[in-house]
């Protein structure tokens, strides 16, 4: 089967982190196709694609044959395909290791060359949750489908539209008081979006021949308080900083996801007491020719909206 080196298909549900990433294949000459429950709302107003490079379709994530329809001809894959808090409709299971299953079964039927999994960095303490355990059930799915297949599990994204820093310096600029939803000592490891996207651009130019996970994260480890402190920073702010238990805080989430405000997910409010960065056992942005980018070089520029302008 003849295979288009330029084609892309992203699987996913059009998140901030998918469609920056969609923004920078467009900008490396890739043809990007789009295949999500909900394709229109991947699309972004600031990205201006050639004539037929960018389009979307609608996939049905229980229907191998139609997916494997999908991924004919195409270069390579790559899965974003997430969920943070299980509901009364979708499980873990269900949005994170049947949708990577069929996938990867998709996949090797079209004969796809290369195969990306977007996930998250698995906590220092073992995959304490239930949504880590199933990433972690996904990839060795996956790998054991596709040995060829590449992982990219990544620390805390931050960039213009990432949950935590934005939604945080929005909630500090309306009232002095900000709330850690999290264990105030836990470390994380945050990365740049574009980092993100810079390096699967990079692993595209390679050749997929065996198993690759990378652990992708930037060069800063902080405190989830010290997180907080250089995002009023960057927006000239004070606040009071209060911790807030989980039980309260799964609360207080819930309430303002229902008021149509959301400050973080319900699933991302337990990720939120354990360790988030680098173990250092596995290849990182460096070994991708990659330099990552440093929280004080973007993080004052993303948050500028938020300072006082009066």
């Amino acid at each position: 089967m003849r295979v288009d080196q330029k084609k892309v298909v992203i699987f996913g549900d059009g998140c901030p982190t998918m469609r920056a990433c969609i923004q920078g294949l467009l900008g490396a000459q890739y043809r990007v196709l789009v295949a999500c429950p909900h394709p229109y709302n991947t699309f972004v107003q600031d990205v201006t694609p050639k004539i037929g490079q960018l389009s979307a379709i609608l996939w049905d994530a229980k229907n191998i044959d139609a997916t494997t329809d999908i991924l004919k001809h195409a270069f390579a894959v790559i899965n974003f395909s997430n969920l943070t808090f299980e509901t009364r409709d979708t499980s873990f299971t269900e949005a994170i290791l049947d949708k990577t299953t069929t996938l990867a079964k998709a996949a090797k039927a079209a004969g796809v060359t290369h195969f990306l999994q977007i996930a998250p960095l698995l906590s220092q303490e073992g995959q304490t949750s239930a949504y880590e355990r199933t990433h972690q059930l996904a990839q060795e799915a996956l790998l054991t489908l596709l040995p060829s297949a590449t992982v990219l599990r990544c620390g805390l994204i931050y960039g213009r539209d990432q949950h935590f820093f934005v939604p945080t310096a929005a909630q500090a600029s309306l009232v002095p008081i900000t709330c850690i939803f999290g264990e105030r000592e836990a470390k994380f490891q945050p990365l740049y979006v574009s980092d993100l996207t810079r390096a699967i651009v990079a692993v595209l130019k390679t050749p997929a021949t065996s198993p690759r996970i990378f652990e992708l994260a930037g060069p800063d480890v902080c405190t989830l308080e010290e997180l907080i402190q250089m995002t009023l920073h960057a927006i000239h702010r004070k606040a009071i900083v209060m911790s807030m238990p989980k039980i309260l805080g799964c609360a207080f989430v819930g309430a303002r996801r229902l008021l149509g405000y959301p400050l973080l997910t319900l699933g991302e409010v337990p990720l939120l007491h354990s360790d988030g960065f680098l173990g250092g056992y596995a290849p990182g942005l460096k070994d991708l020719g990659i330099a990552p980018t440093p929280l004080a070089t973007v993080l004052p520029t993303l948050l500028a909206r938020f300072r006082p302008h009066f």
